[in-house]
């Protein structure tokens, strides 16, 4: 026993009555565990068991085990992920492994851990994310869960089409046609006076006559 390491664990209440639904589609409890290791060296060791405290009801000393304080099955195909509010990593364990054997820990000198958001999944996904991880931290468990198992859609880039070049030139054809076609019925148009014109000055001529 490491006397200079320091574990804490408290709940709500004890059990599952304070599981919540969580984003992993878990169970969520209100547990926490802070572990402090006062002394400037490195050491290391399972977090199993408290020290003897007296029971209010019998006035025995009793030990509580790690699994008996968070309140977690011990399933084989249980897992329990729980988050470290100081170094904001994410941890994923086998329920199984911390009833019987404890939570394995390597401390720094005067290193503190504060674990929160623990909250129960389960099933052979889960796993293969413990098994992946081998006991180290992620930024999301979420985001390894799904670089893992959810399908990623592959976007091909299209190369842009020139519908709306060609359109941009047909208009300019259009306008650059309309003076000319305008021109040429200006045209016409001054040849049919000038016919008029000659018309009019026979007939006046005739009349003179």
């Amino acid at each position: 026993v490491n006397e200079d390491v320091f574990a804490y664990s408290n709940g709500v209440v004890s059990g599952y009555e304070a599981d919540k639904p969580s984003e992993y589609g878990g169970r969520r409890m209100e547990r926490g565990l802070v572990i402090y290791h006062n002394k400037y060296a490195e050491t290391r060791g399972w977090v199993k068991a408290s020290a003897a405290f007296m029971d209010k009801t019998t006035g025995n000393l009793v030990q509580k085990t790690l699994g008996e304080g968070l309140g977690l099955p011990a399933g084989l195909s249980d897992y329990v992920t729980f988050r470290d509010y100081v170094t904001n990593l994410e941890y994923i364990r086998s329920c199984k492994e911390l009833v019987e054997r404890g939570l394995f820990v390597e401390l720094k000198a005067y290193q503190c851990h504060v674990f929160m958001d623990w909250r129960l999944v389960g099933g052979e996904q889960w796993k293969a994310v413990c098994e992946a991880l081998n006991g180290a931290g992620a930024p999301s468990l979420q985001a390894k869960f799904d670089e893992m198992f959810v399908p990623k859609m592959e976007v091909k880039e299209e190369k842009p089409k020139k519908v709306a070049k060609k359109r941009v030139a047909d208009r300019v054809g259009v306008a650059l046609s309309l003076p000319k076609g305008a021109a040429q019925k200006k045209e016409a148009n001054k040849k049919t006076g000038s016919k008029r014109v000659k018309t009019a000055t026979r007939k006046r001529k005739m009349n003179v006559l």
